[in-house]
């Protein structure tokens, strides 16, 4: 790697990526996004701050887990309606869970079905198809 000294910039490109909801509830901070437009709302805002990739727990409307694949298809579908962002949904990590089981919130969800997932450590790094 080489450093630019007139701009204190690489030559290496850099990824930004952001946790946008984790298991984190409101009472700490509340701007953590739950509802599937809260999150295409939370993409745009990052990529728009440079972030290139965003990784994203479903959730039900009270913070609750929801690890339904309708909950994940309707927030892939509305993040790329606003945001090219490079998505790595969380998988449904229940304790006990086959991995049928985990992985049935996203091999569900149609809108990504035809994606290539790439395994990225416990999650699915999901590319945006055209």
């Amino acid at each position: 790697m080489t450093l630019d000294a007139t701009s204190n910039t690489t030559e290496k490109p850099v990824i930004i990526g952001v946790h946008v909801n984790e298991n984190t509830m409101r009472a700490p901070n509340p701007h953590i996004p739950w509802t599937p437009s809260e999150i295409a709302d939370t993409a745009r805002a990052c990529e728009d701050a440079g972030a290139s990739l965003m990784h994203f727990h479903g959730r039900a409307v009270d913070g609750g887990v929801d690890h339904s694949a309708a909950t994940y298809g309707e927030i892939v579908e509305r993040v790329r309606a606003v945001s090219n962002l490079l998505l790595a949904p969380s998988m449904a990590n229940v304790p006990g869970y086959t991995i049928d089981e985990r992985l049935s919130n996203l091999a569900r969800t149609k809108v990504i079905r035809n994606d290539v997932p790439t395994s990225w450590s416990s999650i699915w790094v999901v590319r945006r198809w055209t």
